[in-house]
């Protein structure tokens, strides 16, 4: 009889990360193990298997909890995505459940897992995440902004449109037939798991959200400033190319925010070549800055420190910069009036919107009376 599902972890120079989420699996069996009165071995249920590209090599026999029974390690590329599609190729179950591996699974993992996969309710899940640890400024900034979209959409029940690779579990065939992961997506990760739910939701797959199969994420990856503008840039960025093969999500959303900002940078340009004031250049970046402060405050009012929340626009600011010059190096100008909506609620996704809208208004107000200054409007 094949086992019931298999665990795919894709990992790179995280030694101590895959020791404590080995141990943290074979906890989640024991605690199965002894709640349901299972008396079959760990081999028999389920697999763990780890597709490694570290230099040296993962060594198992470093890892206090290995048991090569059901645990197994496999070389792979740099690329993400092909290491978890290779994962996805080599395990010998039905359901794949992926999980990063810099997460823990919790001691009701694998009841959970077992639970869902026998309901045949669906087949996809989306597991629970939730982020725990020590936490800094950089870790506030990021949670007050959308960035930790993993936790706060598998918070609640039902269906969601896609899910992180944290805590994602598949049936293998149906995996398989949409081809695995994207691995043309640039870089060598990101997107692919937002790519994947959108194709699940295409092929009407729903992903139901499966709170009783928790992962904890650490907040350490996610606390320094270095890390996380590199990946809040790459995300960016790659919302062009999530864009490209989903141009059904696409939604017009006037007044966009690039469009305004073009539209005020030319202004800008047009109002300096014709009175010859340079100051009026500044007038740009001056909105830029001012409807940042203007939504920060407005969104947020009365709902904690204002610190974060002010630093997490500028996350924001820069995720759009990064579509936005995505967009503009591949000949596209779709960014200025359309923006990839992965709900159709539009309300739901961006309740906020109007306070933006009323924001970037004032803020160009503003610019106005700054501008007429200038030229000498106002004396």
């Amino acid at each position: 009889m094949s086992r019931a599902f298999s665990v795919v972890v894709p990992t790179e120079g995280r030694a101590l990360a895959i020791d404590a989420l080995v141990t943290s699996l074979h906890e989640s069996w024991g605690s199965h193990a002894r709640r349901t009165g299972e008396h079959r071995a760990p081999s028999e249920v389920l697999e763990l298997v780890i597709v490694d590209s570290s230099e040296p090599a993962l060594d198992p026999d470093t890892i206090a909890a290995w048991d090569p029974s059901w645990m197994r390690v496999e070389r792979g590329t740099r690329n993400v995505r092909e290491k978890r599609n290779q994962g996805a190729t080599a395990i010998r179950a039905p359901w794949i459940a992926f999980v990063d591996s810099d997460c823990l699974v919790t001691p009701g993992y694998v009841s959970g897992v077992l639970a869902a996969i026998g309901s045949h309710q669906a087949l996809a899940f989306a597991g629970r995440v939730e982020f725990r640890g020590a936490e800094n400024l950089i870790w506030r900034v990021v949670a007050a902004s959308p960035l930790i979209s993993p936790q706060t959409q598998t918070a609640g029940e039902g269906a969601v449109p896609w899910c992180a690779t944290a805590n994602l579990i598949v049936e293998r065939n149906l995996f398989m037939s949409l081809g695995g992961f994207d691995q043309s997506l640039p870089f060598r990760l990101g997107g692919d798991d937002v790519d994947l739910g959108l194709r699940l939701q295409r092929s009407g797959n729903a992903l139901i959200v499966l709170p009783d199969a928790l992962v904890v994420h650490p907040k350490e990856p996610w606390s320094k400033a270095r890390a996380i503008l590199s990946r809040t840039w790459r995300w960016g960025r790659i919302e062009y190319h999530l864009a490209l093969r989903h141009p059904e999500k696409l939604r017009a959303m006037p007044p966009y925010y690039s469009a305004t900002a073009l539209t005020i940078g030319l202004m800008c340009l047009a109002g300096a070549a014709i009175t010859g004031r340079l100051a009026l250049l500044w007038m740009l970046p001056l909105w830029v800055v001012t409807s940042t402060f203007l939504s920060t405050t407005f969104i947020g009012w009365g709902t904690g420190s204002a610190l974060p929340r002010h630093l997490a626009g500028w996350l924001e600011r820069l995720y759009h910069a990064g579509c936005v010059w995505e967009h503009v190096r591949s000949g596209s100008f779709r960014f200025l009036w359309m923006g990839l909506l992965l709900d159709d609620n539009l309300a739901g996704m961006f309740p906020a919107e109007p306070l933006q809208s009323w924001s970037n208004l004032l803020a160009a107000f503003f610019v106005a009376l700054v501008g007429a200054s200038i030229v000498g409007g106002i004396r």
